[in-house]
């Protein structure tokens, strides 16, 4: 029969080893925990809160409108043969 191994507790290695095993342990303990939050908070309606919106998704301006530099909407369209914002009235011509 094998005689039962014995660690050298003073040893760099063995300590950086036993830190490492620490660390992975707490890891997946906080993972875990997240998960009991989310699905706590309702997991699919928490998720759909936390889902960034597209700023070109839903415009009440024309399909195509670019995003205008002075007022940050998505409503700059040719109009007359100058590019102009149909929310602040931006003109490139002028």
């Amino acid at each position: 029969m094998r005689a039962a191994a014995r660690f050298d507790t003073d040893d760099p290695v063995f300590r950086q080893n036993l830190q490492t095993q620490e660390r992975v342990g707490i890891f997946a303990w906080l993972s875990q925990q997240q998960e009991e939050v989310v699905a706590g908070l309702g997991g699919s309606e928490f998720e759909a809160e936390r889902k960034q919106t597209d700023a070109f998704a839903e415009s009440a301006f024309p399909e195509g409108a670019q995003l205008c530099a002075k007022c940050n909407h998505t409503a700059v369209v040719l109009l007359d043969g100058c590019m102009t914002c149909l929310n602040c009235g931006d003109s490139k011509c002028g």
